[in-house]
């Protein structure tokens, strides 16, 4: 299929799209500096900016409109691979990269603190754990044909227990990492547009359902796409402009150089004055582009899953398409509604989700794929050890949990290491309780 003239034509039309694409967005922008030189307030620029980016997810998402299943969770298997590489970077710079990372950096410094890991644990970390997927967990998937990671262990391990626990952990990581980027879309578009935090989340969100709903990963993989070309604009113009006016050169990294040093000066003045340490936000694009593949993580999870594995046996696949749009958008409605409470600020909960998602999948699908005596007994076991491990040591260093309680106050750490980073335990937890079990129960 891939060597075939029909994708061959497929791909340039592809290209076409794409150029088209960004030649539209520089001129929306040069049009948006034309008519800001001419006397367009600076009030409208915002409202413009959020509005324009939800319509583009919005106009992907009813092109992209399919209840084919194929289609709808895996984009067809036919997108190109610099497309999906382009998705998949949009997705990894996340409300979190885009927004919070930069405070973490600025306030923690890349070495951290006491109480923090520092900016330079969340970048290695990200960056490593999206190579490693890649190369170790995502071809065998593919070449299974298969549509979730529970899917994989129904496949490899069989019976009930594995698929449950795995469908489990994937809603409880997701649904952690779904609320974080819901709540970088409410603190942009309430930035962007003045309203209050919980409209901005709505106003943000009804592009992200629309696509998702609608479209699927099918849509998804293409908003992402186009997010990335927003991402990188979003950086390089700045910096290029900040780069030229400052440096005379808009080659921002042939004068870093230089610029650190003014960079330097600049940070111990601002130290000195707590009115200046307000991390503005500009990264919607990289909100939207993560929260709607996380939201139907979540829906698949529970209707492929459970809903029609373990409750009803004889839903077709275009009724699956189905609930899992609903399941979508009730999944969405709870996330929005948890992030209004403001429970945690975006990098501890981003963070969180990954230890957990570490804790529950990385021991057991590594295990499961290169080491045949990977038991189902083995898999269960690991599962639930390693996310039990990371979810005891953030409960126990919690402050809320340890006041519920009566613990007294402080925290519990082994080793100094923060609750966000309690994966570190739960993967070793997760491959010791997994190998163990496995050789204890062997298969016949």
């Amino acid at each position: 299929m891939r060597d075939s003239p029909e994708y061959a034509g497929y791909k340039r039309r592809l290209y076409r799209i794409l150029a088209a694409y960004i030649a539209g967005l520089l001129v929306f922008l040069l049009l948006l500096a034309w008519a800001e030189q001419q006397g367009l307030p600076r009030f409208w620029l915002g409202p413009i900016f959020m509005f324009s980016t939800v319509m583009v997810y919005a106009g992907i998402g009813i092109y992209g409109r399919t209840t084919d299943p194929e289609e709808y969770y895996v984009a067809g298997r036919r997108i190109p691979p610099m497309f999906n590489g382009m998705a998949a970077a949009a997705d990894w710079m996340s409300a979190a990269s885009f927004i919070s990372l930069a405070g973490g950096l600025y306030l923690q410094g890349f070495s951290g603190t006491d109480a923090q890991p520092g900016g330079l644990a969340y970048v290695l970390g990200w960056t490593g754990g999206f190579c490693l997927v890649a190369l170790l967990v995502a071809p065998h998937l593919r070449k299974l044909n298969l549509y979730t990671v529970p899917d994989y262990f129904s496949v490899r391990f069989g019976g009930r227990w594995p698929r449950v626990i795995a469908a489990f952990s994937a809603v409880v990581c997701s649904f952690t990492y779904v609320v974080a980027q819901i709540y970088g879309i409410g603190l942009i578009a309430s930035r962007l547009t003045g309203v209050q935090f919980e409209i901005g989340i709505l106003l943000g969100l009804g592009g992200v359902l629309l696509c998702s709903f609608l479209g699927g990963m099918k849509a998804i993989t293409w908003t992402q796409v186009a997010q990335y070309i927003i991402l990188l604009l979003a950086f390089l113009i700045p910096v290029s402009w900040l780069a030229y006016k400052q440096l005379g050169n808009p080659v921002a990294p042939l004068v870093y150089g230089k610029q650190l040093q003014k960079i330097a000066e600049l940070e111990k003045r601002l130290a000195d004055d707590p009115a200046e340490k307000e991390v503005a936000a500009g990264g919607l694009a990289a909100a939207l582009s993560t929260a709607d593949g996380l939201l139907l993580t979540i829906s698949n999870a529970l209707v492929r899953d459970i809903y029609s594995h373990e409750i009803n046996h004889h839903v077709t696949p275009e009724q699956r398409v189905i609930l899992s749009k609903f399941a979508l958008m009730a999944v969405a409605l709870v996330a929005a509604l948890v992030a209004s409470f403001k429970p945690a600020e975006i990098l501890p909960l981003v963070s969180a989700s990954f230890s957990l998602a570490a804790s529950a999948f990385v021991p057991v699908m590594v295990l499961g794929i290169f080491w045949a005596g990977t038991s189902p007994a083995g898999a269960v076991a690991g599962m639930l050890g390693g996310l039990g491990v990371t979810v005891y040591y953030m409960l126990v260093n919690a402050p809320a949990f340890r006041a519920w309680v009566g613990l007294p106050a402080g925290g519990d750490l082994w080793f100094a290491i923060q609750p966000i980073s309690a994966g570190v335990f739960g993967v070793p937890a997760g491959f010791a309780l997994a190998v163990v079990v496995s050789l204890l129960r062997r298969r016949p």
